[in-house]
C-alpha cells in the first residue's frame, strides 16, 4: 500500500468567527463549525452568505430525524 503525501483541509472556524466574517462559500465548499458539540457543517451554494445557509443536517432534518436517533442508526446493525 502506498503512502499519501497530500492532505486536504476543509475550511473551519468557530461559530463566532464564521458569523462575524459571514463569507460566501463556493458551490459545494464545506465549512465546519469547530466549537459546537456536533461539529456542524454548512455547504456553500456560491451565492448565499454563511449566516443565511442552513446547517447540513438541519437542512435534511426531515430525512434524518432526531440527531441522536441518526447517530444511533449509524452504530446499530
Amino acid at each position: 500500500m502506498g503512502t499519501f503525501s497530500k492532505r486536504i483541509q476543509l475550511r473551519n472556524d468557530t461559530a463566532t468567527n464564521w458569523a462575524s466574517a459571514n463569507p460566501v462559500l463556493l458551490a459545494g465548499e464545506v465549512g465546519i463549525e469547530t466549537d459546537s458539540a456536533r461539529n456542524r457543517i454548512k455547504i456553500g451554494d456560491g451565492t448565499t452568505a454563511w449566516n443565511d445557509l442552513p446547517y447540513f443536517l438541519d437542512a435534511r432534518e426531515e430525512e434524518v430525524g432526531d440527531y441522536q436517533d441518526f447517530l444511533d442508526g449509524l452504530t446499530t446493525p
